[in-house]
């Protein structure tokens, strides 16, 4: 079964970081939600997300293990900033790239983590305020892209989550025709 990691933060986007959980688990793959916060409720580390929504999470980031198909990033202000200052996180991101393995980020998260630590591909759309280029690199105008160079998947916002959640499903190997059921169980009309 393919995994993925699903970092967050206070005030990561919380919108973008169910949908993606609930589509990937729709699809079969083992997720884990993983804080790189300290704050708890009961023995489950929380955060509280950009519109102050509380997401309990399976474990923190520290006790998440280190072997995943992808890594997938929610976007959302501060939290991915503080995503993008957090060394473990990070190393792990580039470890990731570095293997050959996907790594994923929807909204803020392209640009204010994958382009702060060299690693936005030359395909990749963001969030459309940042800019329509950064570092050299022209945003996708496209809702979700997909580099299979790079092995990167980028997404626009909130409203693209569910299409960047089927993406991020098909780089990591969920059969194209599960994918497509899970597209048309949600409605997906795009």
């Amino acid at each position: 079964m393919p995994s993925v990691l699903v970092p967050l933060a206070n005030g990561s986007e919380e919108l973008e970081a169910v949908c993606l959980v609930n589509v990937l688990r729709r699809c079969g793959v083992d997720v884990t939600l993983a804080s790189v916060e300290t704050d708890t409720l009961g023995d489950a580390p929380v955060i509280k997300g950009s519109r102050g929504t509380r997401v309990v999470c399976d474990v923190t980031l520290a006790a998440a293990g280190s072997s995943w198909n992808a890594i997938a990033l929610p976007g959302g202000m501060p939290g991915a900033q503080t995503l993008s200052d957090t060394p473990e996180l990070i190393s792990r991101l580039k470890e990731q790239s570095a293997a050959g393995k996907w790594i994923g980020a929807i909204c803020a998260a392209p640009f204010v983590v994958l382009n702060a630590h060299g690693l936005l591909p030359a395909a990749a759309t963001w969030y459309p305020s940042i800019g329509e280029s950064v570092n050299g690199t022209k945003r996708g105008t496209t809702r979700v892209v997909v580099d299979d160079g790079a092995r990167v998947v980028t997404s626009q916002g909130p409203a693209t989550a569910i299409e960047f959640g089927l993406a991020v499903a098909g780089v990591v190997g969920v059969d194209e025709k599960a994918v497509a059921k899970v597209r048309d169980e949600l409605l997906v009309d795009v």
